[in-house]
C-alpha cells in the first residue's frame, strides 16, 4: 500500500487535516516563493498572464474529480443495493419453506444463523476487506440442509429448484458485497488528481503575481474548495467503513423477524 492508500485509511479528521495540510503547506510555499524569496523577481516577470489562459488545469482537475467521485458513489449505491437484495433473498427463502415441513425450524434456524453471523462477525471484518470464516461456516450449512431437504408434495421440485436458485443467489451476493468492501479507486488517479490540485493552485498564483493579497485570498479560496470537495469523495471510499458504512438493516430485519430457535 503506497502514500495514497495509507492516507485513505486514515480516520476521517486525520484524512481531512493531512489534506488541508498539504494544500496549505503548497498554498504557503508558492505564495513565498512569488513575493518572498530569491526568485521573487524572476516568477514575478511572468505578470500578463490573463486568466483564460490557465483555465486546462482546474477544467481538468474538476473533471477528473467528478469521474473519480462517480466510481466512489456507485460503488456505495452498489454496495446499499447489495444488501438489501441480499436480506430479500433470505426472506424468500423463508417463503419457501413450507408449513408443517419437518425441516421447517431447522431451515428457519439455519437461515437465521447465517444471517447473524454476517451482522456480527463479517461486518465489522468488511472494514477491511475481509470475510469471516463463521459466516462461511454458516452458509455451508444452510446450503447443505436445502440440498438435503428436498421438498414434499406434488410441487416439491420446482420450490426445491427455487430454494437453490436463491442459494446460488445468496453466495454471489455475498461474494460481490465482499469484492466491493475490499475494492478501491486506482491509487494513482487520487495521486493524478491530488497533483492536478497542485497544478491548479500554481495557475491562480501566475495570473495574481502584482499585489500579494489577491493571490493569497485566490489560494485560500481554491485550497479550501479543493479540501472540502475531496474530503468528501475520500470518505466514502469504503463502502463498508465509517463514518458512511453500509447498514445491515436488511440483513437484522432476518434476525429479528426469525425467533431464535
Amino acid at each position: 500500500m503506497g502514500i495514497i492508500g495509507v492516507w485513505l485509511e486514515l480516520r476521517v479528521w486525520e484524512l481531512l487535516l493531512a489534506l488541508a495540510a498539504f494544500y496549505g503547506i503548497t498554498a504557503l510555499v508558492i505564495h513565498l516563493l512569488v513575493f518572498h524569496s530569491p526568485v521573487s523577481e524572476w516568477a514575478r516577470s511572468f505578470r500578463g498572464v490573463v486568466a483564460p489562459f490557465f483555465v486546462t488545469p482546474i477544467l481538468i482537475f474538476s473533471l477528473l474529480l467528478g469521474f473519480i467521485a462517480s466510481e466512489v458513489w456507485h460503488r456505495n449505491t452498489e454496495a446499499v443495493q447489495l444488501v438489501r437484495d441480499e436480506g430479500d433473498a433470505l426472506f424468500t427463502l423463508t417463503h419457501l419453506i413450507p408449513e408443517k415441513d419437518p425441516a421447517e425450524k431447522m431451515l428457519l434456524g439455519l437461515i437465521r444463523a447465517y444471517a447473524q453471523s454476517v451482522v456480527a462477525e463479517e461486518w465489522p471484518r468488511m472494514q477491511g476487506g475481509n470475510r469471516s470464516a463463521a459466516a462461511e461456516t454458516a452458509f455451508t450449512s444452510l446450503l447443505s440442509a436445502i440440498v438435503e431437504t428436498p421438498v414434499p408434495g406434488v410441487n416439491g421440485p420446482s420450490v426445491q429448484k427455487a430454494r437453490l436458485d436463491i442459494a446460488a443467489k445468496l453466495h454471489a451476493f455475498r461474494g460481490i458485497r465482499i469484492s466491493l468492501a475490499g475494492d478501491r479507486t486506482d491509487e494513482i488517479k487520487w495521486a493524478t488528481l491530488l497533483i492536478l490540485g497542485l497544478l491548479a493552485q500554481i495557475a491562480i498564483a501566475a495570473v495574481h503575481l502584482e499585489i500579494p493579497r489577491p493571490q493569497i485570498a485566490a489560494l485560500t479560496i481554491f485550497s479550501l474548495s479543493a479540501v472540502a470537495a475531496l474530503g468528501l469523495v475520500a470518505i466514502q471510499e469504503r463502502p463498508f467503513a465509517p463514518p458512511y458504512k453500509v447498514s445491515p438493516e436488511p440483513l437484522e430485519e432476518v434476525v429479528h423477524e426469525i425467533p431464535a430457535q
